[in-house]
């Protein structure tokens, strides 16, 4: 979809940018990423405007959703040597940040309390919950920096874990509810 990217989405209407101008669509269709996004591979970033907004304000948004292509690993049961583990927990949050700090420039940024919900995609069979935390770690942390809130604070933003079959593309969905 080059020129084209969703900036808002309020039920089945959505806001979408076509080379610089915004346009209004009853649907938007993204190839490989269900529910929008935005970018040629399929990744990227959407929100749900909330409605009653105060026209000439910035929309507010109560649901934030960043789709990001990453590959994650089998979680604690990987096994692997622990300087390529450092290596890859830190590009796995570099990419997680970068990914979040431009979602914050286009659609601000949630405020705590919130609940996070992390999805990872991939075209396996999946994991057990233990290993799909592991698994999603590094993302956890990186939402945690970004939202400015410990995650060991369960009360202020809790953290729930799900995993889909995506074939053939690997991806970790992020959304955040205030």
């Amino acid at each position: 979809m080059h020129g084209h990217a969703v900036r808002a989405c309020d039920g089945d209407a959505c806001v979408v940018m076509r080379d610089g101008i915004e346009h209004a669509s009853s649907s938007v269709v993204v190839p490989g990423v269900e529910g929008g996004g935005g970018g040629e591979n399929g990744g990227g970033v959407a929100a749900r405007k909330v409605t009653g907004a105060p026209s000439g304000k910035p929309p507010i948004f109560d649901s934030h959703r960043i789709v990001i292509p990453m590959h994650t690993s089998r979680g604690l049961n990987a096994r692997e040597h622990h300087m390529q583990r450092s290596r890859r927990v830190k590009r796995e949050r570099e990419l997680v940040a970068w990914s979040l700090a431009s979602h914050q420039r286009h659609y601000g940024k949630p405020t705590p309390p919130c609940s996070v919900l992390l999805t990872r995609h991939a075209p396996g069979r999946g994991l057990d919950s233990d290993n799909l935390q592991g698994a999603l770690k590094a993302v956890r942390d990186s939402v945690a920096e970004w939202l400015g809130v410990d995650d060991r604070f369960d009360d202020i933003v809790s953290y729930r874990y799900a995993q889909q079959r995506h074939a053939p593309d690997w991806l970790v969905s992020i959304e955040v509810k205030t």
